[in-house]
């Protein structure tokens, strides 16, 4: 389980909070796949392909389109070389990794935010190249975060350009959808159905309670969004949560009970860590939040909201035949908060302590690196 949200304060700054929850080595329960924070410099050359090749038996790989980077960007990736391994394992052949960046998470020079959370599994990839620019599913954050500088520029790009989005097989599927967000608050969702790309158009509202009530029906609303089933059943889904209130209930004058507790205005809002429930809790508390007047209102809200969503270790299993001591378990990994008009990236990790030194890591594009870096994320 994953989320994502755009913040802005009164002054126009723009925040974007994300939870990553997904633990890579579910996959496998040997895999221990490390996060590893890169830093990609322009100028940088892509080519779209998996991140291992089969070497033995020796088969051909699909290798879809190529290109070079326009900008600097930062990002988050879970592909190591320990991903060779994984896919070995899984083919029963031999296989060699091959370096690439394969971000799940970023902001560029720019000011864009892309993100890729797990999506619903009754999706399609294309599943082969079809001679325009085909992009392997893992590298489409890399692909918008080296290209593109505004939502615009993305929408057009999608519109005009054949873009597809490739996945060579079933046994490298995993179900993505996309969410991206610009310096000036511009926000799009990227979901894939049936081999088509559909997106979303967002409009920031303020926490207006009335504003919200009135524009609910009509589709997209804030810049945020979890994981399954597709967008428009979640917005659907909020209709029968329009009651849910900050204020408590009014009583009767002639209710001479007394009150145990406030928040009763929430009664009803669910708190489990299922993505429809992810999705109306995160809905809830954007709704209701006090608008920041500043950046740092912004990043100490956004840091707020993260914390309201954290998946603690042992909570979430895949099956009932999982424990405590089996790696194949949803928590919380990292977080990350990014301030898009001075861009800059802060990652807290579950072991982050904050009673040993700053919880958040930050990196900016000061002091760029001239070739592609990779940071172990603690």
């Amino acid at each position: 389980m994953c989320e994502s949200f755009l913040l802005k304060s009164k002054q126009n700054d723009m925040v974007v909070g994300r939870s990553m929850e997904f633990v890579p080595y579910m996959l496998l329960p040997e895999l221990k796949v490390v996060w590893h924070l890169v830093k990609v410099p322009a100028g940088t050359d892509f080519c779209s392909r998996m991140p291992v090749v089969q070497v033995s038996p020796k088969k051909e790989q699909q290798v879809g389109w190529t290109w070079q980077t326009k900008y600097r960007f930062i990002g988050i990736s879970g592909f190591g070389k320990e991903v060779a391994n994984l896919y070995s394992k899984l083919l029963g052949i031999g296989a060699t990794y091959q370096t690439n960046v394969y971000c799940c998470e970023g902001v560029n020079e720019k000011g864009l935010s892309v993100g890729s959370l797990v999506y619903d599994n009754n999706m399609q990839w294309a599943n082969g190249l079809g001679g325009g620019y085909d992009i392997y599913y893992a590298q489409f954050a890399d692909y918008l975060l080296g290209l593109f500088a505004t939502i615009d520029e993305i929408r057009n790009a999608l519109t005009a350009d054949k873009v597809s989005l490739f996945c060579p097989g079933e046994k490298f599927f995993q179900p993505i959808h996309f969410i991206a967000h610009d310096a000036v608050g511009e926000s799009l969702i990227i979901e894939v159905d049936k081999q088509k790309i559909t997106t979303y158009d967002v409009t920031y509202l303020s926490n207006n309670s009335l504003e919200f009530h009135a524009k609910v029906l009509d589709g997209p609303l804030f810049g945020y969004m979890t994981n399954a089933p597709k967008l428009d059943w979640h917005y659907t889904n909020l209709r029968q949560y329009l009651h849910l209130s900050p204020y408590d209930p009014a009583r009767d004058a002639n209710d001479t009970a007394k009150q145990l507790s406030h928040g009763e205005g929430m009664v009803g809002l669910p708190g489990d860590y299922s993505s429809p429930s992810r999705f109306l809790k995160l809905s809830t508390l954007l709704r209701f939040a006090e608008r920041p007047d500043n950046l740092r209102e912004a990043k100490l809200l956004a840091n707020h909201i993260l914390n309201a969503a954290t998946i603690v270790q042992g909570v979430v299993f895949e099956n009932q035949q999982a424990t405590p001591k089996t790696p194949a378990i949803d928590h919380t990994s990292w977080v990350t908060v990014k301030e898009l008009k001075d861009p800059k990236l802060y990652v807290r990790s579950y072991q982050s302590s904050p009673f040993e030194k700053a919880p958040y890591q930050k990196y900016d594009f000061s002091d760029f690196p001239n070739q592609i870096t990779y940071d172990l994320l603690l």
